[in-house]
Order: structure tokens, then sequence, then C-alpha cells
């Protein structure tokens, strides 16, 4: 499991509801949000 904070000290960044992006390469990263997970996961 990633998290927000560890994710962004690699150099990504939130650029949607479900999606990240490296800072560096432009690679992007998509993942589905469960309807039972809660906000801090």
């Amino acid at each position: 499991v990633a998290g927000s904070l560890a994710c962004a000290c690699r150099g990504w960044v939130s650029v949607d509801i479900d999606k990240i992006a490296c800072e560096s390469c432009g690679a992007h990263l998509s993942f589905i949000c469960s309807a039972v997970w809660t906000p801090s996961e």
C-alpha cells in the first residue's frame, strides 16, 4: 500500500481523483477507489 506522503516524497503528484503522475518522467498510474475505503486509506 502506498500512502500519499510516500508517493509525494518520491516525486509523484495527484492529477485526478484516481490518478498520480511522476514529475520527473511524466508516467501516470491509475487506480480504482473502493466504495468501502475510508478517506484515510
